[in-house]
């Protein structure tokens, strides 16, 4: 039946004509299309054209031409039938073009180039995971994306806040971003992790404290104790320097180092080192004006979008780990198959395989108690749990440590009873209630069992010091494992002390440097005075000297000249404290002229200065001593009458670096460290106190920067600063986004 000879058997031959309460038009359905109320209007007009009476007048014209009832009748319902699909087709496009109307037009969302999140291809086309989730969620939506190329996340939030787009990149779900656009849900997380060599022996973070640790170049490094940071410029300097063991370990972005990683064919040998450093929710921000976009889109994140789904899309983008044999039970398991194929149709050799099999079983099961006995050596406590977490089996190690928990796990406990035991009884200590310990003990179990690690310390009666984990394994089953970690817990408090020792040493020291260049200025001032008068009397006297006494006075200048500027270096290297009061945002390129009007530069030395160097903020007058420190010190060291001073910028997320550059005679490469130390000269030929290159690295490091020299070519030598942007605060805001991505 046709939908208007539906229409028309519910209601008549017209809708209006439908039974009370119902139109026959209702009945309409295609495709599934209910139709709204602007549509049901173009339905009832077009349905007017195809049943009165301009068609029924053709037909009877047509048969009183023909003559005779049958053929009338025939010229009719064909007439009729002709129609009605005409019509129907025009309904099913004006249905559609009503629909479409009804849905909104594109949705016009904001990228920036931050590969394999997003970025542009070179065919033009935006790629990437985030680019790939928005098309799947706002295509189920029925609706286009535009998209639009910004430069950072900032960027992003501004635009979306501004309503100039519908939708962002995958950004960090932060507080300070929703109260400027909604959040939809979360798709995933960014994770900052610890990696490090898969044969290095390393428990937990509290491992690294004072160790060497590479990141990207103006990444931050938060949440490691007294870590030597150590900037590389990109991921596979990091990956090879880690491999040569020139540094412990990497803080990075989970996601983008191990695709790198995986690029490079040798994540099998690396691993990550849990709880992760940094764990964000990441997702989409909708405008604010777009409540409908948001819901929907939150719809379909709830309802339709799975968890395989979003795995499938990541593992286009950075991949899936190398999976290996580990030891030989799975190696031939692996080739299992094709054996025992091999001898069904052959009926050979049975029994070899078998005893082949046994020996492998043979040893795995002695592999296995050495990995056991080498647990129980190093005191670790394990215990494996059901999928009930009811405990399973633990280790002689658990029940050497732990003698009156070991007791309650033969007669059969949970792991929350096995918990909360340990309080009870008085083998952990604690100051918490039984109501605390209970609310405690839940947190605990309940992200174990939503896949999660939880890691702490707890102190034992008998003064030792463990680090508990309790985390899943596998699909069905649950560990807890307790390290002594005793004797690390007295080094790092024993770390710390001396390390609040020395800041206190370094404090008097610096104020007793004040003090002693005080004392010796102001006598030194009246020395020099002296001087000056005695020479001027003589001269005022008619007097010649003899030759060898107007060198002594020469030379008594000159001293005096050198000690003031000593004493002077002193004071301002004392003085060099962090005060981030004084920070403020300025752009470097007026203040590093000024700069070099003091810096006392020749009329034979040439500088270029590069324009537009990205704003930075930091204390500005301790920028300008810097920046004349460093030009002065090209000056002094070059060992020509004429030379050339590039100074030049790059930006990397919330780090400007700043490269002074010259063509001298450039620095060996055992003296590129110690230079920075103080009262360290490469050449008593050149005049100086050794403070200089020891105060730019103490004020930069009081910004949270860095200084290093580089001699790439046979001639010269490099300066590189690193000092925070203006923009810091939102890019660390970002990403550890990305950084992280990278952030992050």
């Amino acid at each position: 039946m046709t939908a208007f000879a539906a229409c028309h058997r519910l209601g008549g031959r017209h809708p209006h004509n439908a039974q009370p309460g119902y139109s026959g038009c209702e009945a309409l359905n295609l495709g599934g299309l209910t139709p709204g109320p602007g549509v049901k209007k173009v339905l009832i007009a077009l349905y007017d054209l195809s049943i009165h009476q301009p068609l029924g007048d053709i037909t009877n014209t047509r048969s009183q031409w023909y003559g005779g009832f049958l053929l009338r009748r025939l010229v009719s319902e064909a007439s009729q039938f002709m129609a009605i699909m005409l019509c129907t087709f025009l309904i099913f496009i004006a249905s559609k073009a009503l629909a479409q109307t009804e849905q909104g037009g594109p949705v016009r969302m904001a990228y920036m180039e931050y590969k394999p999140y997003s970025f542009t291809d070179t065919d033009g086309s935006p790629k990437g995971l985030a680019i790939d989730l928005a098309k799947r969620l706002v295509g189920a939506l029925d609706r286009e994306l535009e998209f639009v190329a910004v430069e950072n996340p900032a960027a992003m939030v501004s635009m979306v806040a501004a309503g100039d787009v519908d939708l962002t990149g995958l950004l960090a779900l932060t507080p300070a971003r929703a109260e400027r656009a909604f959040a939809t849900l979360p798709l995933g997380s960014f994770r900052r992790n610890l990696f490090v060599r898969k044969a290095q022996e390393t428990g937990s973070l509290s491992d690294f404290s004072g160790a060497r640790i590479g990141l990207l170049q103006g990444a931050v490094l938060n949440g490691i104790p007294d870590a030597q940071p150590m900037p590389y410029n990109t991921d596979e300097e990091l990956i090879i320097a880690l491999l040569k063991e020139e540094i412990d370990a990497i803080a990075s972005a989970e996601d983008g180092l191990s695709a790198s990683l995986r690029a490079m064919g040798i994540d099998v040998l690396v691993k990550t080192i849990e709880p992760p450093l940094t764990i964000l929710p990441f997702g989409f921000y909708v405008a604010k004006d777009q409540t409908d976009l948001l819901h929907a889109l939150n719809m379909e994140i709830a309802t339709n979008f799975t968890k395989k789904e979003y795995q499938a899309f990541h593992e286009i983008w950075f991949g899936t780990p190398t999976r290996l044999p580990e030891h030989d039970l799975i190696f031939w398991g692996s080739i299992a198959g094709p054996i025992l194929l091999v001898l069904a149709v052959v009926g050979l050799i049975g029994w070899q395989v078998h005893r082949m099999r046994s020996d492998i079983f043979q040893k795995e099961s002695e592999h296995q108690r050495l990995f056991v006995d080498a647990l129980d050596a190093v005191k670790a406590a394990i215990v494996i749990y059901d999928k009930n977490l009811e405990a399973l089996h633990w280790n002689a190690g658990f029940s050497n440590s732990f003698p009156g928990l070991a007791d309650v796990l033969i007669k059969g406990v949970t792991l929350r009873e096995m918990i909360v035991k340990s309080y009870e009884n008085g083998t952990v200590k604690t100051e918490m209630n039984q109501s605390d310990v209970d609310v405690f003990t839940n947190n605990i179990v309940e992200s174990v069992l939503a896949g999660k690690t939880m890691n702490r310390i707890v102190h034992t009666k008998d003064g030792r010091v463990v680090e508990a984990t309790d985390f899943p394994v596998g699909q069905d089953h649950y560990a807890s494992v307790r390290v002594d970690v005793t004797k690390m817990h007295k080094q790092a408090e024993t770390i710390q002390a001396q390390k609040s020792e020395l800041m206190a040493v370094n404090e008097k020291l610096g104020t007793f440097t004040s003090i002693a260049a005080h004392d010796l200025k102001s006598p030194l001032l009246q020395q020099m005075s002296l001087v000056e008068f005695i020479q001027e009397d003589i001269e005022e006297a008619g007097l010649e000297l003899p030759e060898d006494v107007s060198g002594y006075f020469t030379m008594l200048s000159a001293a005096s000249d050198k000690m003031l500027r000593l004493i002077n270096d002193l004071l301002e290297h004392a003085h060099t404290t962090s005060d981030e009061s004084r920070s403020e945002s300025f752009s470097p390129n007026d203040r590093i002229s000024e700069a070099l009007l003091l810096a006392g530069l020749p009329p034979s030395f040439k500088v270029e200065l590069e324009e537009g160097i990205p704003a930075v903020c930091v204390d500005p007058i301790a920028f300008d001593t810097v920046m004349r420190n460093l030009v002065s010190n090209a000056i002094k060291h070059h060992d020509r009458d004429e030379g050339l001073i590039k100074i030049s910028s790059s930006k990397s997320m919330n780090m400007v670096s700043i490269r002074i550059e010259d063509d001298g005679p450039g620095i060996p490469e055992e003296y590129r460290t110690s230079i920075f130390e103080p009262f360290k000269r490469l050449s008593t030929q050149v005049d100086g106190s050794g403070l200089g290159l020891s105060f730019v690295d103490k004020t930069v490091a009081e910004w949270g920067g860095s200084i290093y020299v580089e001699c790439p070519n046979a001639r010269g030598s490099i300066f590189v600063i690193a000092i925070p942007a203006e923009d810091a605060q939102e890019q660390t805001d970002s990403g550890d986004d990305v950084q992280q991505s990278k952030a992050s």
